[in-house]
């Protein structure tokens, strides 16, 4: 519980607190692997984050946790390739609830130059909305800022907004690498403006 709590500080830009809630949740449970990492990460040592969580994923490597941890750290640093791989170890190990690696990964390969390859990650999203699965329009949106594609990743935004889509804030709040290449668009900044959230 605590280790959710901070990650909703850290959301909301609060990491200082993030970084002590999650230092008293490691005295409760001295025994987390996932709580250190995290307030590695949120302290700003990135780098250091990512080869903890390097050993987890050696010591468990079917745990997704880990490669999922990764593959987000990694993008944060820039390191595409790299978040990549991991996303490619994870997404078979999640058996049908993958919406979120997916969406990363159509963004990765969007960012590095391989448009087909993300237009197959948005026709995987499709097949699973048509099998029933929540795809937020969030997600779609991650992999159309990748291609900056910036009408059809606004246009996506705005539908999620519009709908009340479930993460919308989190997303936007909480995934700011995913967002980077349309950051600067006049219309992404209205619409952080209209959920209330802080401008980039």
């Amino acid at each position: 519980v605590l280790g959710d709590y901070a990650r909703f500080l850290a959301m909301r830009g609060r990491k200082k607190e993030a970084v002590a809630l999650l230092q008293k949740a490691i005295k409760l449970d001295p025994n987390s692997k996932s709580h250190p990492i995290w307030a590695v990460f949120y302290s700003g040592r990135v780098e250091e984050a990512i080869q903890l969580l390097l050993i987890e994923s050696q010591s468990e490597p079917e745990e997704t946790t880990w490669h999922w941890g990764l593959a987000m750290f990694y993008t944060e640093v820039g390191k595409y390739d790299d978040a990549i791989k991991h996303l490619r170890i994870q997404i078979p190990l999640m058996k049908g609830d993958e919406v979120d690696e997916i969406a990363l990964l159509g963004n990765l390969y969007g960012r590095t130059g391989r448009r087909a390859q993300a237009l197959e990650m948005l026709e995987r999203l499709d097949e699973l909305a048509r099998q029933e699965k929540y795809v937020s329009p969030a997600l779609k949106a991650w992999v159309y800022s990748g291609l900056n594609d910036r009408d059809k990743a606004i246009l996506w935004l705005t539908k999620g907004y519009e709908s009340h889509a479930h993460r919308m804030g989190s997303d936007l709040v909480y995934r700011k690498s995913v967002f980077e290449p349309i950051a600067d668009d006049p219309r992404f900044k209205e619409l952080l403006r209209k959920m209330n959230l802080e401008p980039w």
